[in-house]
């Protein structure tokens, strides 16, 4: 519990702060709902704001390259209006951060971002996101070779087997290392990011190892199963996105 007397000091602006900055905002969370004064509850409420402004504003880039939008502008105020929204959401008591996990956290602001800007690109009138999101549904795997199987093939059984062997294959790497899986090879993040993902905490050279492990044992892993290089049937992409979006949140 936090005492009425004391808040969290405000932290220096550097990488090591920006890449642990779910932390802190859980812990000003909790601590703002332990402040009676309305200045110090202000001030908690100011670096709220500039986290989530920040952590917003950095997802919605991530997502724009994907989406091919290009409006610095829009995205700023995207942002804004968004970390807004959450400030009414913890001050009106709706959202409490502080029950989140951090995992949890940049799942649901990554989420929040990635609506805003399709929410924005609809009303603007953009086809983009309904172009990018049919084409995933046949997407193969980034990153590997894979390619679409005959069309002859019933490709709803087809899929459904070989999520079933992907995800039997993923659950033989540690947690820690099939998170970096799930942020390469389904969100595309880049190993610079992925490194500094608060449930990873590696250098970037090592990322880059533990995903080469990675690709090697789920490729075995596979193969042991029958499925090789040409087998992934159309539509898999989207039906790993929902198997295994959560596994940032729980482990």
């Amino acid at each position: 519990m936090t005492d009425n007397n004391r808040y969290p000091e405000p932290w220096p602006d550097n990488e090591a702060v920006r890449a642990t900055w779910p932390e802190r905002v859980i812990e000003l969370g909790r601590a703002w709902h332990g402040l009676e004064q309305p200045t110090r509850r202000d001030r908690v409420l100011s670096e709220l704001w500039l986290l989530l402004n920040a952590a917003i504003a950095r997802y919605l880039r991530f997502h724009s390259r994907r989406y091919g939008y290009g409006s610095l502008e829009d995205l700023q105020d995207i942002a804004s209006e968004k970390s807004l929204e959450l400030l009414r959401r913890i001050d009106s008591r709706m959202w409490d951060p502080a029950e989140a996990s951090p995992g949890q956290l940049c799942s649901f602001i990554s989420t929040l971002a990635r609506n805003g800007l399709i929410d924005h690109m609809r009303v603007i009138g953009s086809k983009r996101v309904d172009e990018v999101e049919a084409a995933e549904r046949g997407r193969i795997l980034p990153g590997t070779s894979l390619r679409p199987r005959d069309e002859r093939t019933d490709a709803g059984s087809d899929r459904d087997q070989f999520i079933g062997a992907i995800r039997d294959c993923a659950h033989l790497l540690k947690p820690r290392t099939r998170t970096i899986w799930f942020l390469r090879v389904l969100l595309e993040m880049p190993s610079k990011d992925i490194a500094h993902h608060p449930e990873v905490n590696m250098k970037s050279s090592a990322v880059d190892m533990t995903l080469s492990r990675c690709r090697t044992v789920i490729r075995q892993c596979m193969e042991e199963k029958g499925f090789g290089a040409d087998d992934i049937p159309p539509g898999t992409l989207a039906a790993l996105w929902e198997q295994f979006r959560h596994e940032v949140d729980t482990e």
